[in-house]
């Protein structure tokens, strides 16, 4: 804790780690078990994470800047007021993870999100790639909106889910035209189960 680590690899088990309010600097963590690390407040610059295992792991008022999260398990991970830039988060899951209130800039989110809180404070240049978006709690506002990246299977969905609504008759069977069948098919599976 309070810490300078720089230019090192770390492979194994780093569980329970205490290592809020520390600097961390072209570090390459590969297979690492993270899980539960505190890293509040911690400043993580020029790092790799691949394949590691990151469940609930605190990163609150953490600073993250050019680094990647690659096939990482992030379950019910916390960046609370995190400030989180020129990052990327690919393959792997953050299932239940919350990004609230953190600040988002030049960042990829390509990866299961099911169930995450994607209140953001701010996002700028953010990509949801392909990532799961089933059951996030978003703002519905600029912020997660305008000049965001997403996929064709997310704006599916969202429209689906805009066209299952009641009222509004003919604007809903405009945007029934524009959807894929099979996402109207999956949504009414979804809302009976």
């Amino acid at each position: 804790m309070g810490g300078t680590f720089a230019s090192q690899a770390f492979t194994g088990d780093l569980r329970l780690a205490q290592g809020y309010k520390a600097t961390y600097e072209h570090i390459v963590f590969n297979n690492c078990r993270m899980e539960k690390g505190d890293y509040r407040g911690s400043v993580f610059t020029d790092c790799d994470f691949s394949g590691c295992k990151l469940d609930l792991c605190d990163f609150n008022a953490a600073t993250i800047a050019n680094c990647s999260f690659t096939d990482c398990e992030l379950d019910l991970a916390t960046f609370h007021s995190a400030v989180i830039e020129d990052v990327m988060f690919v393959g792997g899951r953050a299932e239940y993870a919350s990004f609230w209130n953190a600040t988002l800039r030049r960042v990829k989110l390509d990866l299961e999100l099911h169930g995450a809180d994607l209140r953001f404070a701010a996002a700028e240049e953010l990509d949801y790639g392909d990532s799961n978006l089933w059951g996030t709690s978003i703002n519905v506002n600029c912020v997660n909106f305008v000049d965001k990246e997403v996929s064709n299977r997310q704006i599916q969905i969202l429209l689906a889910l805009v066209a299952s609504t009641k009222g509004n008759d003919e604007l809903r069977q405009k945007l029934t035209a524009l959807l894929d069948p099979h996402y109207m098919i999956m949504l009414k599976k979804l809302s009976r189960a």
